[in-house]
């Protein structure tokens, strides 16, 4: 049970990193463009 509670938690990690990382690229883009 606690090692497939651990694996849940990996697995929720890893998929709010795929949602995040789009949103941070973006978002350096715009910094970038706005430090120009």
């Amino acid at each position: 049970m606690i090692k497939y509670k651990h694996c849940w938690i990996l697995l929720n990690a890893l998929f709010l990193s795929m949602l995040y990382t789009p949103f941070a690229q973006t978002a350096l883009l715009v910094s970038e463009r706005e430090i120009e």
